[in-house]
C-alpha cells in the first residue's frame, strides 16, 4: 500500500515534469500535442518526426544536466531546472529567484 502510494507520487510527478519539458519544447503540453496530431490512444512518441523527437531528447537531456548541475533536489527545483533548459526565465517573486 504505502509503494503503490510512493509510486503514483512519483508518477504524478513524472507526469507533471514531462508536460512542463514538452510544452516548453512545443508550445503543448503532450495532451494537447496528441489532439493537434489528432491522435486517440497511439503513443505520441510514435507519430513525432524526427526532429520532433530530437527537440524532445534535447529539452529532456538539457533538464536532466541543469538539474545534476544545480544538484536539484524534490519537485520544486527539479521544475526550477526545466525552466533553465527551456530558456524561459522566471518572473522575479515566483519563488524560483535561487535559479535564476
Amino acid at each position: 500500500m504505502v509503494c503503490q502510494t510512493i509510486l503514483d507520487t512519483l508518477f504524478r510527478i513524472l507526469s507533471i515534469l514531462t508536460a512542463e519539458i514538452s510544452e516548453a519544447t512545443f508550445g503543448l503540453t503532450p495532451s494537447e500535442y496528441a489532439r493537434f496530431k489528432q491522435l486517440k490512444r497511439e503513443n505520441l512518441r510514435d507519430h513525432m518526426t524526427d526532429l520532433e523527437l530530437i527537440f524532445s531528447m534535447l529539452g529532456e537531456a538539457a533538464t536532466t544536466e541543469i538539474a545534476r548541475n544545480r544538484d536539484a533536489q524534490g519537485f520544486p527545483r527539479t521544475g526550477s531546472a526545466r525552466a533553465g533548459g527551456s530558456g524561459w526565465q522566471s518572473p522575479q517573486g515566483s519563488g524560483n529567484e535561487e535559479w535564476s
